[in-house]
């Protein structure tokens, strides 16, 4: 008898660190949706302690909640399960100087994403820049943006945000 939990489970557990259970464990919403993706279609082998992982996650949120890419003009690579978010299109990283695959930057700008900004998004730590530009995003732009304390350049203009942090 195997009392060990199951892959879902253990990435149901290290998620809930970030993101509530309420949200979470609703189905549809883009944080389940990508839990649930993490589970049955991401190949990319990745451990769920590596730190690495919570990237992911945010990146599939992401894309989750500007309407899973269905409208976006440009896919390019998005969720391929086998492949690192770094090898995603419009995403720029640090491999260069540390080989870390850190993501730095997301140019998303005019690109027809529609939906909202998920708080997941300031678990991009080390994230540079991000344009986000002439899109049809709305809601309210997540406090947690404003604490990338790294973030240099960002552009959210022409859109159609109601609230600002």
């Amino acid at each position: 008898n195997d009392d060990s939990p199951s892959r879902m489970e253990q990435i149901r557990e290290t998620l809930l660190h970030f993101t509530h259970a309420s949200i979470l464990d609703t189905p549809f919403t883009a944080q389940n949706r990508a839990m649930i993706w993490l589970t049955q279609s991401d190949n990319s082998g990745i451990a769920i302690d590596d730190p690495l992982f919570v990237q992911r996650y945010a990146m599939v949120v992401f894309y989750f909640a500007t309407t899973d890419g269905g409208n976006w003009m440009d896919r390019e690579r998005w969720l391929h399960g086998d492949l690192h978010e770094c090898d995603w299109g419009f995403v720029l990283c640090d491999n260069q100087k540390t080989n870390s695959r850190l993501i730095t930057g997301i140019f998303l700008d005019n690109n027809n994403l529609q939906g909202y900004l998920p708080s997941e998004l300031g678990l991009l730590t080390n994230l540079h820049r991000l344009n986000l530009r002439h899109n049809r995003l709305d809601q309210k732009i997540p406090g947690e943006i404003g604490a990338l304390s790294l973030l240099e350049f960002l552009d959210l203009s022409n859109n159609d945000f109601r609230k600002f942090p």
